[in-house]
């Protein structure tokens, strides 16, 4: 490569250090571990054959691990749609994680009572501009306290970003 070229190249680099904002942050994948357990509540809201569609209401809380990183505590509130029928039964939900600063993560999963996708939707305070997510899985049931309302714990593993 001739010194000219190499020059260019290295100017261009300059300017473009020099253009980005100090304040911009590159975004870090971190890898993450949640275990939670929270209580469920769910009313039925139609149905139709063998179709049933509820609506519910869950709340709990949850430990954030991550490698070589302190724990952090949530407590958290889901509220979901689902749909049960002899083939099965699948869920959305919306979700928001509160840590102990008062800082929120907002998220979202889909799936069904064996697995779900989980993803990250937003954040504040120190969790702006987050995304990513990863698989969840249910990690033990409790009995039922009604026919409505039950407890169950989960474990969900990913990674995510912040962009600041």
């Amino acid at each position: 490569m001739s010194n000219k070229r190499l020059m260019l190249y290295t100017v261009s680099a300059g300017a473009f250090l020099a253009l980005t904002p100090q304040d911009s942050a590159w975004a870090q994948e971190t890898a993450y571990e949640v275990r939670g357990c929270g209580v469920n509540e769910a009313s039925v809201i139609d149905k139709a054959g063998d179709m049933t569609i509820a609506t519910s209401v869950t709340r709990g809380n949850a430990d954030l691990v991550r490698p070589g990183m302190p724990a952090i505590k949530f407590t958290y509130e889901c509220r979901a749609v689902s749909n049960f029928s002899k083939d099965g039964a699948e869920f959305s939900n919306r979700c928001t994680f509160v840590d102990p600063d008062g800082d929120r993560l907002v998220g979202a999963s889909n799936g069904t009572p064996k697995g779900w996708q989980w993803r990250y939707l937003g954040g504040t305070g120190k969790w702006t501009g987050i995304t990513g997510g990863g698989p969840g899985v249910p990690d033990g049931a409790y009995a039922r306290m009604s026919p409505s309302v039950t407890g169950s714990c989960y474990k969900a593993t990913g990674t995510y970003t912040i962009k600041k």
